[in-house]
């Protein structure tokens, strides 16, 4: 649910429904030749060095890197890490946005059973 939530904020963000399209077609267009390039750099890969894709000495979801030689790792490192923060920050969005809307949903519970308020006691909240 929490990845559907961060699929959802951007749809919510978009301008018009044309917006929206457009973004998730572009979107799609860029990641079909993103995958084709990394599959195609590991035919590649492959077609250099079969023998050792064959008796695993190399692994096969690590061919790219067998084309890009020495020295690229770090900056690959680099955009690594650069994607896994977006990741984390799509996903501590979508926690905040569903933890709000259950606070909400929680709080407008309680005041039609009569709970007015809520009083904080440093750990934890209490409704009274």
């Amino acid at each position: 649910e929490m990845f559907n939530q961060g699929s959802l904020q951007r749809v919510w963000a978009a301008k018009s429904d044309t917006d929206t399209r457009k973004g998730f077609a572009l979107g799609s267009v860029m990641v079909f030749f993103l995958m084709f390039f990394f599959g195609l750099m590991g035919v590649l890969a492959y077609a250099k060095d079969p023998d050792s894709y064959d008796n695993f000495e190399k692994l096969a979801y690590l061919s790219f890197f067998d084309l890009l030689g020495r020295g690229w790792h770090v900056l690959v490192l680099i955009f690594v890490t650069a994607l896994a923060a977006s990741s984390i920050d799509t996903l501590q969005n979508a926690l905040r946005c569903v933890f709000s809307s259950r606070l909400i949903s929680l709080e407008s519970y309680l005041k039609k059973n009569g709970h007015n308020s809520w009083v904080n006691c440093g750990r934890c909240d209490y409704a009274r």
